[in-house]
């Protein structure tokens, strides 16, 4: 069955145009019918914008992207403690989706170090724990899912973002593009723009390339 195309109602094309453009990224509309999109399903863990995890064999069905995965919720909106972390998951919950990180992570490391400075909330992860055990421990409370990247593909390739405004949809993983879910961000009650701060910095910290593909009907 064909999969309806709507967008959260404070969606605004032109907004999302005029703040890539304001930073000097180039602006294409792509159509959804030539990108190779997938259904959200309801029950899957978010994901990570990083298209290394299209080499991820192990990951067969496509969960939401948002930077960091669950990550990026703690960061704008819960609190990046414990307490927040929690109320990420909660939140997801309600949703129909479910928790989810990865190792390597390259929003989490900027996060960590303090680089990011469209994060509202800052980092701190409880003492006495290496941070990926921490994090592999807590998907497990939260029946999420910590995916794998392989140590040989550590290196981004991507060479633009994807931003995707549908609800229910999100692009497939792959080593060439990073991928941005902007309506899941509307859904969680984020500002837009604040997805979209956090978003751009990020893939301009973690690749030279200033290049996004906005989907279209």
């Amino acid at each position: 069955m064909a999969i309806e195309l709507k967008t959260h109602h404070r969606y605004s094309q032109a907004e999302v145009e005029s703040f890539f453009g304001s930073r000097g990224w180039g602006v294409e509309f792509v159509r959804v019918s030539n990108v190779d999109v997938a259904e959200a399903e309801e029950g899957l863990a978010v994901q990570c914008i990083d298209g290394r995890l299209g080499k991820n064999k192990k990951i067969k069905r496509h969960g939401p992207k948002l930077p960091g995965g669950s990550y990026s919720i703690a960061a704008l909106k819960t609190g990046g403690n414990v307490v927040g972390f929690n109320e990420a998951a909660s939140l997801l919950r309600k949703l129909g989706y479910r928790a989810g990180t990865h190792k390597y992570c390259g929003f989490f490391e900027l996060w960590m170090s303090g680089e990011l400075q469209a994060v509202k909330h800052r980092l701190e992860l409880p003492g006495g724990l290496d941070h990926q055990t921490w994090v592999t421990m807590k998907h497990k409370h939260w029946e999420g899912e910590h995916f794998g990247i392989p140590e040989e593909h550590k290196e981004h390739e991507e060479e633009a973002l994807i931003f995707n405004p549908f609800l229910g949809l999100t692009s497939q993983a792959r080593k060439e593009r990073f991928g941005y879910d902007h309506g899941l961000i509307q859904l969680l009650g984020i500002p837009g723009r604040s997805g979209m701060r956090l978003v751009a910095e990020t893939v301009e910290k973690l690749s030279p390339h200033r290049k996004v593909e906005i989907l279209t009907k």
